[in-house]
């Protein structure tokens, strides 16, 4: 009995598939590379660094995460480095001005 249960969970036909690694891959490296999270608003927002391939640079967009549900969305759709993502007085929220 325990011959069979042990063939089953190590067939390859039930082990998924692995695809090998390729260099490109590199390119859906994502990072959070800052994170600012408030109780009162059950909300976190972060900037998620991430390789912009035409440009050879990085890019980073705002993201919010709520913190009981699963609501994710992005914030900013630029081409350029968003940072510094923290709540307003009002609510909202976006890049500090530097």
């Amino acid at each position: 009995m325990a011959t069979q249960a042990t063939q089953a969970t190590t067939s390859p036909a039930s082990a998924p598939a692995r695809t090998p690694f390729q260099v490109d891959d590199l390119y859906l490296h994502m990072k959070i590379t800052e994170l600012h999270c408030t109780a009162r608003l059950q909300r976190a927002v972060c900037a998620v660094q991430s390789v912009d391939r035409k440009k050879n640079d990085y890019q980073s967009k705002l993201w919010m995460y709520g913190l009981e549900d699963s609501e994710v969305f992005q914030i900013t759709h630029g081409t350029g480095k968003d940072h510094s993502p923290c709540w307003g007085q009002r609510r909202r929220t976006g890049p500090l001005p530097q």
